[in-house]
């Protein structure tokens, strides 16, 4: 018996980062009038995805920044993980004297080291705000929090960039091109599977839900 129904959202319901189109829109609110559950599965943030729902009309499950966060219908956050502050230090030194923009992800807003106009053209595709911390490396760990960071450039220039992260860096991260200009970086083992598992777990025990 389906009792979640799972989606992505950019280049399934979303498209060119605009809003979604009404049948999809009329598709998922029968789906959830039937009695299914639903859960956004994004490498956007929960701010991002409950902008989606406020659009559905309806509260969903959320599963945002590939797996980093698992909020519930009523907003709970059941999942958190983050890179460890040392690991991603050396991540970020890792795109020092490349051309790729480096995008942090603190859990309800993006943010940079250094402003540019390649940030502020990535920025009107985000539906969070993006702030300019150039202190972020001291404050990793101690009052900012952050469980996704992303690399923006040229496709063979991200690609050629993966395989050098992987190799030094293979067993604490995956990496990933999450589209044509972008490459999504995580904690190795945090993915939307593993946030899904958990979201159809909550729906299937009543007790975690009184």
């Amino acid at each position: 018996m389906i009792k979640l129904l799972i989606s992505d959202l950019d280049g399934t319901l979303i498209h060119n980062h605009a809003t979604m189109k009404d049948e999809d829109l009329n598709a998922l609110k029968m789906a959830m009038e039937s009695g299914l559950e639903l859960a956004f599965a994004s490498g956007r943030m929960y701010p991002e995805i409950r902008s989606v729902m406020e659009e559905l009309g309806k509260r969903t499950h959320a599963i945002s920044q590939n797996g980093a966060f698992v909020h519930t219908t009523d907003g709970s956050m059941i999942l958190q993980e983050a890179f460890d502050p040392g690991l991603q230090r050396a991540l970020m030194e890792a795109g020092e004297g490349t051309p790729f923009l480096t995008l942090l992800c603190a859990p309800d807003y993006y943010f940079v080291e250094r402003m540019s106009g390649h940030a502020e053209r990535i920025a009107g595709r985000l539906m969070a705000p993006m702030r300019l911390v150039p202190d972020a490396r001291e404050r990793l760990g101690r009052d900012i929090v952050s469980g996704k960071m992303s690399f923006f450039g040229g496709l063979d220039a991200l690609r050629g960039f993966r395989e050098r992260l992987m190799e030094a860096y293979g067993d604490s991260i995956d990496a990933y091109i999450s589209d044509i200009d972008c490459m999504d970086v995580m904690p190795h083992g945090v993915s939307k599977g593993t946030g899904a598992e958990l979201s159809l777990i909550h729906i299937s025990e009543p007790t975690r839900r009184s």
